[in-house]
């Protein structure tokens, strides 16, 4: 059986491909895979409450969640 974590990650790896597909043509200084956004209360069962990808490049910090689609940006 795999674990946990590599269950998560193959559910949400194309939501990872999702984000970083925006910022092909940008330069990207970091990128998280699996961030955590606390400002967010839970939506129910179907929001993976605060997880997301989080992009730092020149001109912004993009924070998109996994579950629902929402994104917070800040430039």
């Amino acid at each position: 059986m795999k674990k946990f974590s590599e269950r998560i990650g193959k559910r949400f790896e194309h939501r990872i491909n999702e984000v970083m597909e925006k910022f092909k043509d940008e330069t990207v200084l970091g990128a998280f895979g699996s961030a955590n956004f606390f400002g967010q209360e839970s939506l129910g069962l179907g929001q993976v409450r605060g997880n997301g990808v989080l992009v730092l490049t020149e001109k912004e910090l993009y924070f998109e969640m996994w579950s629902p689609k929402k994104y917070y940006t800040f430039r």
